[in-house]
């Protein structure tokens, strides 16, 4: 799958979990993962990242990732039915994750961002979902896949 960013100019590919092109070795744990939503799931296990300095991990970047992963999902901005409905997340259930995502403590906001992970789809599946909720509320541009010929087909309408 290609991504573009039309605001900087730029396109990178997305390989399906485990697989490198021309190579039979695994990729390591997806960036998006690791770094935009690590966050969320060490608040929701409790754990609050240093207090002391600016760095990769200290709490002004761990409150950041949170905000900003729940932005991707829908959970502020007032998209609530728009974001469940390009999730493919019931409505009652998105609606109870951004009511505890504005509780505003740390953790109450990383456990509704787990939440609505949770309820999405896994595998290769999930990079679709959230790509397409992350152009619906303007955080990425539209996602492209590379057919056989080479030509890109947009992953959603």
């Amino acid at each position: 799958m290609v991504v573009c960013c039309y605001e900087h100019g730029r396109s990178f590919t997305v390989y399906p979990a485990g697989y490198v092109p021309y190579a039979r070795t695994s990729l390591e744990p997806s960036p998006i993962a690791l770094s935009l939503f690590l966050a969320a799931f060490d608040a929701f296990n409790g754990e609050r990242w240093c207090d002391a300095g600016y760095g990769e991990r200290s709490w002004p970047t761990q409150q950041r990732h949170i905000a900003w992963a729940g932005g991707w999902l829908g959970l502020w901005g007032g998209l609530g039915e728009r974001a469940a409905e390009e999730l493919g997340v019931a409505l009652h259930e998105h609606n109870r994750a951004t009511a505890s995502f504005r509780q505003g403590g740390y953790r109450a906001r990383g456990a509704a961002v787990v939440t609505v992970l949770k309820l999405l789809e896994g595998g290769v599946a999930l990079w679709p979902q959230l790509l397409r909720i992350g152009h619906a509320v303007g955080l990425c541009g539209r996602g492209y896949q590379v057919g056989v010929h080479r030509e890109l087909r947009p992953l959603f309408h």
